[in-house]
């Protein structure tokens, strides 16, 4: 019978290399990811958010629902043994607003979480673009209106610039005033979804070319008069008049921004943020760093129902997610102060029972201790010792086992000290 089980070939040469658009991060890199990480999470706590996490996996179904099947071509989706369709995460609203449903109606409304986490697509890699990649996001459930959107928007710009990001720029539009607008004209379902869609790419001669016959030339010249708005928000409330419910949304995205103002960010009402998937409701933004090129977004959010498109109630809800990769681009590597690392040198046999109790009682203290367990010289630990920016060496040897003591080297001064064991920690 024949054996389906995978069977590596043994014998060869050849190196196993990570999968392409994954990465390792060596120490350096993961102590500023998680200065960085740090900082978001701290930021996100003081403003009453709530760390959550979900699954790694999820039904490839919740997915779908929520951006549609053209979602499959970019997923990593597979069949586990029972025959279910399951898909490594995307990115993680879907995955919250699932949780939210599933298992927080007991919590008082509104429900404020964050959450940071790995996501999977299969993209083409390039700067700042993974296929496995990093998400920190935040969510407000269960409130809607001006007061949750400004709530969220500070809050991503609060979290940008407590990791030191200081170049970037604000776009706040409002989805509701297109589709007020696309409703007025009979044009529903998929076809406004196809609509919004065109317009999300920003592709002026494409969004032409594929709304003629879907519009007539008024409506699309109307269209693209809003998206293109430039800061005469007389012009706009003139031609959005005969349309009610397209004015209130465009006087609301007015407040919501004076709003932002009067809290200092630096704000563009920028209509053409459109954001074409069907769960955006309201106000919609992008955050931007110019110097970031052609990839320049490095957060999104908005306001959203997707409650009953997943099969719960309805639930208004608002949040954002900074793509953390392309962040760590824009800013200088640093990390907090590390506490005080020791090498804790045995230089006789008899001395490991007390260099493994020193190590010990250095690390209850607070400290980083390290033992030395390869019985090198004196010379050759020092030098280990500088290697691994060891701020003491702690040295043992027959003299200090019989006086009850060590001999400490700041390795910072140079200066040599003896202590004994109750003196040093």
């Amino acid at each position: 019978m024949e054996n389906n089980i995978y069977n590596p070939a043994f014998g060869s040469n050849m190196a196993i290399q990570k999968p392409r658009g994954t990465r390792d991060f060596l120490p350096d890199e993961m102590r500023f990811r998680r200065w960085a990480e740090g900082r978001l999470r701290d930021t996100a706590r003081r403003y009453g958010y709530e760390e959550v996490m979900t699954p790694t996996f999820e039904t490839l179904d919740l997915f779908v629902k929520k951006s549609g099947p053209n979602i499959i071509s970019e997923v990593y989706d597979f069949q586990d043994k029972g025959g279910r369709k399951m898909a490594l995460r995307p990115e993680l609203t879907a995955s919250v607003v699932r949780m939210a449903i599933e298992g927080m109606t007991h919590v008082p409304k509104p429900m404020r979480v964050f959450y940071m986490s790995n996501c999977f697509r299969y993209d083409r890699p390039q700067m700042g673009r993974y296929r496995e990649f990093y998400q920190f996001g935040a969510e407000l459930l269960g409130f809607g209106g001006e007061l949750v959107d400004v709530e969220i928007i500070d809050l991503a710009c609060s979290c940008l610039s407590s990791m030191g990001v200081v170049d970037f720029q604000l776009k706040v539009g409002n989805i509701s005033i297109i589709r007020s607008l696309l409703d007025a004209w009979s044009i529903k379902g998929e076809k406004q979804t196809e609509i919004l869609q065109i317009l999300d790419k920003n592709e002026e001669e494409e969004a032409l070319r594929k709304l003629e016959g879907v519009l007539d030339s008024p409506q699309v010249d109307m269209l693209f008069e809003i998206t293109g708005y430039s800061g005469e928000r007389a012009v706009v409330e003139e031609t959005l008049k005969p349309f009610p419910r397209a004015l209130d949304a465009f006087i609301s995205l007015e407040r919501t921004c004076e709003m932002l103002v009067d809290m200092g960010w630096e704000t563009e009402m920028d209509l053409s943020v459109v954001r074409g998937l069907d769960y955006y409701t309201g106000m919609v933004f992008e955050i931007e760093v110019e110097s970031l090129g052609a990839e320049k977004q490095v957060c999104g959010g908005g306001a959203y129902s997707l409650g009953e498109v997943l099969g719960g109630q309805k639930m208004d809800g608002c949040g954002f997610a900074i793509g953390f990769d392309r962040v760590l681009l824009t800013i200088e590597p640093r990390w907090d102060k590390e506490r005080e690392k020791y090498l804790v040198i045995p230089m006789a046999k008899e001395a490991v029972s007390r260099c493994m109790e020193l190590s010990s009682r250095l690390r209850d203290r607070g400290f980083t201790a390290i033992m030395s367990v390869e019985g090198r010289s004196v010379g050759k630990a020092m030098k280990y010792a500088n290697s691994i920016d060891a701020d003491f060496a702690v040295i043992v040897g027959e003299d200090e086992l019989k006086n009850n003591t060590a001999s400490v080297k700041n390795l910072k001064t140079g200066k040599q000290t003896e202590m004994t064991l109750d003196e040093l920690c």
